[in-house]
């Protein structure tokens, strides 16, 4: 054997050791691939069960609580409803998001009064409701989509506001009331009509 081929010879054989050293690197890639693959499925199928979730910060105070709230006195198996609250540095409840079959959110100052509260639905399943208190938790805000009886009079449509001492405005439909006749009549949602503290009206337009 020459000088030539025994250089050929060398260079063959450690190209044959490369590919062989290429091939058991690309088998562990593989494999790494592949463990990382069942993994990632394995922790996307995983599923964690529970009644309450608390959320702490560094603390240790509890700051956000994802619980079942089921009313006190409920039969057993009373479904509940799922509810997502956010706490203050005070440990004072300010957010609650209610999951439950009049889906809502609720706001609280920093006293835990409630201050206002959206929700998709009423109590007669009629529409949308937004409402918004005072520090003393009277309602003062209300606007409504829909239509709902109150205690004497339907109220749709309508946006309502009033002060402390009883003065009040609606923003759309109102059911009015003729002291004089008794008559009733109710306005169109264009309209802008003022109460009294006595509610009666002292403005309306048109």
């Amino acid at each position: 054997m020459n000088l030539d081929d025994f250089d050929l010879h060398s260079r063959l054989s450690k190209l044959e050791k490369q590919n062989r050293r290429m091939k058991q690197f690309g088998s562990v890639v593989l494999a790494v691939v592949a463990a990382i693959a069942i993994m990632g499925q394995a922790q996307a199928k995983k599923a964690i069960e529970a009644n309450e979730f608390v959320l702490r910060d560094g603390g240790g105070n509890v700051r956000a609580k994802l619980p079942m709230e089921v009313p006190a006195g409920a039969a057993p198996g009373y479904p509940g409803s799922p509810q997502l609250v956010l706490i203050d540095d005070k440990g004072k409840q300010r957010v609650k998001l209610d999951g439950g079959t009049i889906g809502g959110l609720n706001l609280y100052d920093e006293q835990e009064r409630s201050r206002g509260s959206f929700t998709e639905t009423d109590l007669f399943g009629s529409g949308a409701l937004l409402l918004m208190q005072d520090e003393h938790g009277l309602l003062r805000t209300r606007l409504k989509e829909g239509e709902v009886w109150g205690v004497d009079r339907v109220i749709s449509n309508q946006m309502h506001v009033e002060d402390a001492d009883g003065f009040a405005a609606t923003l759309g439909v109102a059911n009015l009331v003729t002291t004089r006749t008794g008559e009733k009549h109710t306005t169109s949602a264009a309209s802008l009509t003022m109460f009294d503290k006595d509610n009666n009206v002292i403005w309306k337009a048109p």
